[in-house]
């Protein structure tokens, strides 16, 4: 199924080669990150693109750049993560009042971030059905390059795909996440848990 509403969560090189690729497939992707990092999307948000090179080709049209989490987090479906997971919490606090019924939260490269997330989210007294699941590693082995043309936009050279495994907390919506997940990575495989 395509044209599923994303937000992508982080400005390095892993963020934006998902963000790049899952709008190359046809999604409309928000990419989201704190405002202490404003200046790692600045060329993102200026051309409102992310080229990719190498195993996947393409440019991907973001539909929006921002700061302002709330903004990111509207009418989204799942919210991918792909951050150092010293920022979780600091996330899962940005984005704790503006969450909504039904959204799935994926970490890249999790470490039990989900646990950071379950935790803050309890902490505010967060009541909405929100799924929490981490995949082992980045969906990319990836780098910036050069942009290909002076005011470009940035460029991800995507040298490889991981296999994609997630762990679901809780454990019992492992079928719901999987199946979430292989609209983007049709290869995805569940996992006992976190």
């Amino acid at each position: 199924m395509k044209g599923n509403r994303i937000a992508v969560f982080g400005s390095g090189q892993g963020a934006q080669a998902t963000a790049g690729h899952l709008a190359l497939m046809g999604h409309s992707v928000n990419l989201y990150d704190l405002p202490q990092f404003a200046g790692a999307l600045q060329k993102t948000k200026e051309t409102g693109k992310i080229e990719m090179t190498d195993t996947i080709k393409g440019v991907g049209k973001i539909n929006l750049v921002t700061t302002d989490v709330k903004e990111a987090l509207r009418d989204v479906t799942v919210i991918f993560v792909i951050a150092r997971s010293n920022a979780d919490t600091l996330f899962a606090e940005a984005c704790a009042p503006y969450v909504e019924d039904g959204q799935v939260i994926i970490l890249g490269a999790g470490n039990c971030g989900s646990l950071d997330f379950v935790n803050v989210f309890r902490k505010k007294g967060v009541k909405k059905d929100i799924i929490f699941a981490e995949m082992p590693s980045l969906p990319y082995g990836c780098r910036f390059d050069e942009p290909t043309s002076p005011g470009g936009p940035p460029r991800v050279r995507i040298f490889f795909t991981a296999p994609n495994a997630v762990g679901v907390f809780p454990a019992k919506r492992t079928d719901e996440v999987v199946a979430r997940m292989r609209e983007f990575y049709p290869d995805t495989i569940g996992l006992t848990n976190v």
